[in-house]
């Protein structure tokens, strides 16, 4: 947990991450983001491609609303 912490106030201080968030919050917030989806695997679409668009849709959406640049 530390060494994420760490790399969340590395991209603070490279001003990819706004600084006013605590790093804590943040992997905080990412985790239970990651969790609440990981749960929800009978919405994903069937086949592969749908998949991929349907993933790629919740990453941008995600991203867009994100005070950090997706990796």
């Amino acid at each position: 947990m530390r060494r994420k912490i760490g790399q969340l106030r590395n991209a603070q201080e490279t001003t990819h991450l706004d600084p006013t968030w605590d790093p804590a919050d943040v992997l905080m917030f990412v985790n239970q983001l990651a969790q609440s989806w990981a749960g929800q695997s009978d919405l994903m679409p069937g086949s592969e491609e749908e998949r991929a668009s349907f993933l790629a849709a919740r990453r941008a959406a995600t991203w867009s609303r994100w005070p950090v640049s997706p990796p």
